[in-house]
């Protein structure tokens, strides 16, 4: 919960958004109590991802594992997919891009890091995945079907899904 007197200090004072997707409930009806937790008069105050970005704050995009599952791919499809708890309000939701960024280059940038990673740039630490779809042509609400193709270490292949024979053959 953000206080709309502290919005605007995040850039003010160079203060950094740690926020953690999968926390959010995704819409109010969510299985998640957290909405039963908070007044519903605050309801558009939580998890103010956009309200922060629109004030010039960094977001920084983390799993908080244990707490919540690491995988990115899933709190990705949350943050794009957010709906409001409630008509007329914000549901924070993020574009695609902005989602991918809080968790590559504005991570890099929270611990300090973004000279060496966060960006596909020459000299940068090649830590890459290949996913089995283009993220930025389906819908989406189908994010979660994507798989993790291939991962990169940097520049080192660390991990290779095995196919299935059913599916399609990976191309590059």
């Amino acid at each position: 919960m953000i206080d709309a007197a502290d919005v605007p200090r995040f850039k003010k004072l160079g203060v950094l958004a740690s926020m953690q997707p999968l926390h959010a409930p995704l819409q109010e009806n969510d299985p998640d109590i957290w909405p039963t937790r908070v007044q519903e008069s605050a309801w558009d105050r939580a998890f103010a991802w956009q309200t922060l970005r629109e004030a010039g704050a960094i977001l920084a995009f983390g799993s908080d594992w244990p707490v919540a599952l690491p995988d990115p791919i899933l709190a990705i499809a949350g943050a794009i997919n957010r709906q409001p708890w409630k008509p007329g309000h914000n549901s924070h939701n993020q574009t695609l891009a902005e989602a991918i960024a809080s968790y590559t280059k504005d991570a890099a940038y929270a611990e300090f890091a973004e000279n060496e990673k966060g960006q596909i740039k020459v000299g940068m630490v090649a830590d890459l995945v290949l996913l089995s779809d283009d993220i930025f042509t389906i819908p989406p609400e189908n994010i979660t079907d994507v798989r993790v193709s291939m991962t990169f270490c940097n520049g080192r292949l660390v991990y290779t899904r095995h196919l299935d024979p059913d599916e399609n053959n990976i191309k590059i």
